[in-house]
């Protein structure tokens, strides 16, 4: 899969969900709850992904899910979790996912219009070029009638 490709945008995003995982597991702890606030990394996948793009997104949600999975885990000292944390954290691990799918899906679609506004400008460019070709030979064809008129006028005359 392409979006697994590390590039600039891929490594910020990661960065960025690294970030927010950090300050989530902070803001839990400050609470008194076992599990972060996996609502603040499932808005900055959406926010990367909006600006960045899905692969941006994509590494977000992985390097912050795994941020996330470790601070949790280090944060509850081996219980189990409530119902309400695992709640939170599968909305996360199904929310973000969706989030990435949909914006690989909008620039997959905005790719090909463009590739489709561009195939459009060539054959407008060909029919452009055709109707150019078509009109040049109209004219010849009404000079050549011309010129059989005058000489059908001609002989005529000579007849």
């Amino acid at each position: 899969m392409k979006l697994l490709v590390p590039t600039r945008s891929a490594i910020i995003g990661a960065l960025i969900g690294i970030g927010i995982a950090l300050l989530a597991a902070a803001l839990g702890g400050q609470a008194r709850q076992d599990l972060p606030y996996v609502v603040l990394l499932v808005i900055s996948v959406a926010v990367s992904g909006l600006i960045l793009g899905a692969r941006a997104a994509l590494w977000g949600y992985l390097a912050g899910g795994a941020v996330l999975l470790l601070t949790a885990l280090e944060m509850n000292e081996g219980q189990v979790f409530g119902v309400a944390d695992l709640i939170r954290f599968s909305a996360f691990l199904i929310g973000s996912p969706i989030i990435v799918f949909l914006v690989y899906r909008a620039e997959t679609s905005r790719a090909l219009a463009g590739e489709a506004l561009a195939a459009s400008r060539a054959v407008e460019e060909r029919l452009e070029t055709e109707r150019m070709r078509l009109e040049a030979a109209r004219r010849e064809v009404d000079d050549a009638l011309v010129a059989a008129e005058r000489e059908r006028a001609r002989l005529e005359e000579v007849a």
